[in-house]
């Protein structure tokens, strides 16, 4: 290559980069990248006051971003996301600590469980322990017998999604499960919000015997599970997925297959609100991170999480990160397909935010034998639950009485 092409060549990359971080129009010349867009129908409910107001709230604008800025600086203007809505107020009472702890005993072989009249205690969630057989890994079939018995019915709002993992060979292909609660606005029905996890679990050692994941990530499952018991009997204007995937501690495999089964509705989602480990918190000061990242979009769902955090004063605190935000779970999937998401986790990492969490406050037994349910702090983990639940319900839009 020579000189000029090579200058050319760097003059287009720097052009490129300052385009998606936003700090410049893209030259009429020069071809960007798509992300799927907000429609303006949840860029304007969203943001509406849900009491009558004689002008409607301003849209957030997407800002500027430069990774030399301070990343909190990011965040839409407080209040301006996801307001106070009192439908919202009354679903989190419905949301009981014990209801929420009971999950994670059982799904981390503290209690056993009860299949088809049989009992079983799960001591691993393993992803090929989950699907070949292994009789103490059945947590994908507890999960899924105990969505059915709220009332989802195999097939049309509850989901299996068999796929083949492409990082490894078993015997046995593996299974998401996805709760599909239709919106009922026919002008917005075809919008998603996803309430997503993972089901499985490992440690070092001898994953395929004993992981009980109480952290990593019985806290993620548990909410689902909540959210899917408390959203059964409520309308929503957005259609609403919970979903749980399986093999995303053996390469995120669960999360890719959801794209390549649902590559046709990937304009459709709103934004993704992906729980993963935030139930540790040894300090006590009930920080957690909320990790939004560079897409645009996802700056949309932090704001809405932040904001509901402080509408119901639900006692926690929070970071949040846009430098240098983690892309160790599932949201990383829709990351790079330009969707906007969020990942929900405990004090990960050390930063200097006013007001935030500090010192890293990471669980130092997840991964092991000893994540158990013992060693977290189910004040706080119940209270992230309860806001992460709370936000995708003001995403997703509750009928008014």
């Amino acid at each position: 290559m020579d000189l000029q092409k090579l200058i050319d060549r760097l003059i287009q990359m720097i052009l490129t980069l300052l385009v998606s971080l936003g700090l410049i129009n893209a030259p009429s010349n020069m071809p960007v990248a798509q992300t799927p867009s907000i429609s303006p129908s949840v860029m304007a409910t969203l943001t509406a006051s849900p009491t009558p107001s004689p002008a409607p709230t301003p849209t957030p604008t997407t800002p500027t971003a430069s990774p030399t800025l301070d990343p909190q600086s990011l965040r839409p203007e407080p209040g301006s996301v996801c307001a106070y809505d009192p439908q919202v107020e009354s679903l989190l009472g419905g949301l009981e600590q014990a209801s929420w702890v009971s999950w994670i005993e059982l799904l981390s072989g503290e209690k056993p469980v009860t299949i088809n009249g049989e009992t079983y205690t799960i001591l691993t969630r393993y992803t090929e322990s989950m699907f070949n057989g292994n009789p103490n890994a059945r947590a994908y079939e507890f999960v899924f017998e105990q969505l059915r018995e709220w009332g989802y019915q195999d097939g049309i709002d509850l989901l299996k999604l068999e796929y083949s993992p492409k990082m490894r060979e078993p015997k046995e292909n593996w299974k998401n499960i996805v709760v599909h609660i239709p919106g009922k606005d026919p002008e917005l029905a075809h919008e998603q919000v996803l309430l997503t996890a993972h089901l499985d679990s490992i440690s070092v050692g001898n994953p395929e015997e004993r992981a009980p994941g109480a952290d990593d990530n019985g806290s993620g499952v548990a909410t689902l599970l909540e959210a899917a018991r408390i959203f059964k009997n409520l309308d929503f204007r957005r259609t609403v997925k919970i979903v749980f995937f399986s093999g995303e501690e053996l390469g995120l495999n669960g999360s890719r297959a959801y794209f390549s089964q649902y590559a046709h509705e990937l304009q459709d989602i709103v934004g993704v609100f992906n729980l993963d480990m935030f139930g540790y918190d040894a300090d006590n000061d009930h920080c957690f991170e909320i990790h939004v990242g560079w897409t645009p979009a996802s700056n949309l769902i932090g704001g809405c999480l932040a904001d509901t955090v402080e509408a119901y004063d639900l006692g926690l605190n929070f970071e949040y990160i846009v430098k240098d935000a983690i892309t160790a779970s599932d949201h990383a999937t829709f990351w790079n397909e330009g969707v906007g998401a969020i990942e929900i986790l405990e004090n990960f990492r050390t930063d200097e935010f006013e007001n935030g969490c500090g010192e890293r406050d990471v669980n130092p037994h997840y991964h092991t034998e000893n994540d158990l349910i013992a060693y977290m702090n189910l004040e706080t983990g119940h209270a992230i639950a309860k806001a992460a639940i709370a936000a995708a319900a003001r995403m997703a839009e509750p009928f008014k009485d």
